[in-house]
């Protein structure tokens, strides 16, 4: 139960970094990052190489999706396992003969 719960969060989690870090979105989080970053090492990093940072975001983009999917599938197929299972409550006693 309680590595399930762990897999569903890290699963949204990694989903949102994911979607955060999609290429598509550079037109905003390049702008963005290098207005954070202006005036610093990293700042003209960035600013020199486009490319790079393109790559390294379709990597964590890709990246991100495939641990998404892997932790919410073992949560879902984890809750379905322990769901298949029937509780043993003192509803489900059977009687004693006698």
């Amino acid at each position: 139960m309680r590595k399930t719960m762990w897999n569903r969060i890290r699963g949204y989690v990694a989903a949102g970094v994911a979607l955060i870090l999609c290429p598509c979105h550079l037109v905003l989080t390049l702008p963005l990052l290098l207005s954070i970053t202006a005036g610093t090492a990293a700042g003209a990093f960035l600013e020199r190489n486009y490319y790079a940072v393109i790559v390294v975001s379709i990597i964590f983009f890709i990246g991100g999706l495939v641990l998404a999917i892997r932790w919410l599938r073992s949560a879902v197929s984890e809750d379905a396992a322990n769901s298949s299972r029937k509780p043993r409550t003192l509803m489900n006693r059977q009687p004693r003969a006698g």
